[in-house]
């Protein structure tokens, strides 16, 4: 992709609007992207916007371009990581509530019609596939009171994200992410008494609780269109390497790659999530946790090649910079892990910007002053009451 700037003035029919100067969101236009091929399609751009963007590798060129101020270059690209967080929060959400339907029929004595699930879920794994960091930042931003719907869609990113890391294909990674979406399906069945109880669990409990796994091998296995692999899934994603898991204690070798995949997805989205009896431990923790006790809960390989795809700082972590400023992590540097790129959300006197600057932590080293910029804390979440959902999206 060529981007150049240009008035709505300079706009003529065969250029590709790849971009607007305002979230797409916004503006009455259906399509992110698109070839002008009337007036009318000029003059829409003319009311709305000032200025567009036009990919001259795609289409025409203009007579005329604009030159970016510094500072414009710099609002732009938070424009156009506040359109990608758009498209993949509408994702997120529509998927959500396809889920929520097929949920909320099971609990009414209703099949599960896994095909209004598939499309969906197909659209969310493309969009990982092109924007990973939206989704993981995804994962991070709902509250504990709809945990169980959102562990579940949430575990399923991840496990497209982990998927994409070993080399799986297409049809591997949509396969692995239906059956993750579903593998706690049998949860349904429990009262909201017990998934929210806030003290400690007597063994009667603990029992009721892990019968889900019947329960969800129960129900998909007379649901049509669940493949074998779904069902393994949801049978053996709390068994572990060492064979101390539940309920066969199957170990190794015994247990399928997408198996293994969920049981580690599982545990990481619990333990670094806020629920009603626990604080969600910080991403680091948690990792360091995973890697002691690889080729214990899960083989070593595996665990490792999580660490890699997640990184130091996932998409969606709150850090201190050494400038004071608070920022949260948008996206990863593949090249250099420990400098992500960050939306800065409180300058250094933890006072709310005007607008949220993006900074490339990869090519920003200092400060002003001269001083290297780095990353010197990372924070709970919620540091000094920021809102996930005000300040993210």
């Amino acid at each position: 992709m060529l981007e150049k700037c240009v008035s709505t003035d300079f706009l003529k029919r065969g250029m590709y609007v790849s971009r607007l100067d305002r979230p797409w969101g916004e503006t009455d236009f259906l399509f992110q992207g698109f070839l002008i091929n009337d007036q009318e399609t000029i003059e829409q751009l003319d009311k709305q916007c000032k200025h567009v963007f036009i990919d001259i590798e795609r289409g025409k060129g203009a007579d005329q371009y604009l030159e970016a101020s510094p500072l414009q270059k710099k609002l732009s690209q938070v424009e156009k990581i506040k359109e990608t967080l758009y498209i993949a929060r509408n994702n997120y959400n529509k998927l959500a509530d396809e889920f929520t339907i097929a949920m909320d029929n099971i609990l009414s004595g209703g099949e599960l019609q896994i095909n209004l699930l598939q499309d969906q879920l197909n659209t969310v794994v493309e969009g990982i596939s092109n924007n990973p960091d939206a989704y993981l930042l995804l994962t991070k931003l709902k509250g504990k009171d709809d945990y169980t719907y959102h562990h579940m869609i949430s575990c399923s990113i991840l496990a497209v994200a982990l998927g994409k890391e070993l080399g799986l294909s297409k049809d591997e990674v949509e396969e692995l992410a239906i059956g993750i979406l579903l593998f706690d399906i049998g949860k349904m069945k429990l009262s909201s008494d017990i998934l929210t109880k806030t003290e400690s669990l007597n063994d009667e409990e603990h029992q009721m609780i892990k019968a889900h796994v019947a329960d969800s091998v129960e129900l998909l296995s007379k649901t049509e269109g669940v493949s074998s692999s779904t069902i393994e899934i949801a049978r053996d994603h709390h068994e572990r390497y060492d064979g101390n898991g539940y309920p066969k204690g199957k170990k190794d070798a015994g247990i399928s790659l997408f198996a293994s995949i969920a049981g580690l997805v599982d545990c990481y989205h619990a333990m670094t999530s806020e629920r009603v009896f626990a604080k969600g431990m910080k991403h680091g923790e948690v990792v360091n946790q995973l890697y002691l006790r690889r080729n214990i809960d899960f083989k070593e390989e595996l665990v490792e090649h999580f660490i890699q795809c997640l990184g130091s700082y996932p998409a969606g972590t709150l850090v201190e910079l050494s400038t004071g400023e608070v920022c949260v992590v948008i996206q990863q540097n593949k090249v250099r892990r420990l400098r992500p790129k960050v939306m800065v959300l409180l300058n250094k006197d933890k006072k709310s910007n005007d607008y949220f600057p993006i900074m490339d932590l990869l090519t920003e080293l200092e400060d002003s002053d001269r001083n290297p910029i780095s990353i010197v804390h990372i924070l709970e979440n919620n540091a000094y009451g920021l809102d996930a959902e005000k300040f993210y999206l």
